[in-house]
């Protein structure tokens, strides 16, 4: 069975201090992850909520995503 590597968006941005890279777009996360040769990502607070608006997103960068993280503020 052949592995697949996936980053999380927290190498450009972080979750739970939103200022920490909140400048950099989505977009830019997206592509980056791509032309590193990731064909996943986890989901970050950038990006969308809706699975039509979420797929396109991955979808234009080849990438699928492969799990969320949530901090116990979810509660």
């Amino acid at each position: 069975m052949p592995v697949r590597l996936a980053i999380n968006p927290i190498t450009w941005s972080n979750d739970d201090h939103p200022s920490l890279g909140g400048d950099i777009p989505l977009e830019t996360c997206l592509s980056e992850t791509h032309q590193a040769g990731f064909p996943g990502t986890e989901f970050g607070f950038k990006f969308p909520r809706t699975t039509p608006e979420l797929t396109a997103a991955l979808t234009k960068h080849h990438l699928r995503l492969v799990s969320a993280w949530y901090d116990g503020r979810i509660m």
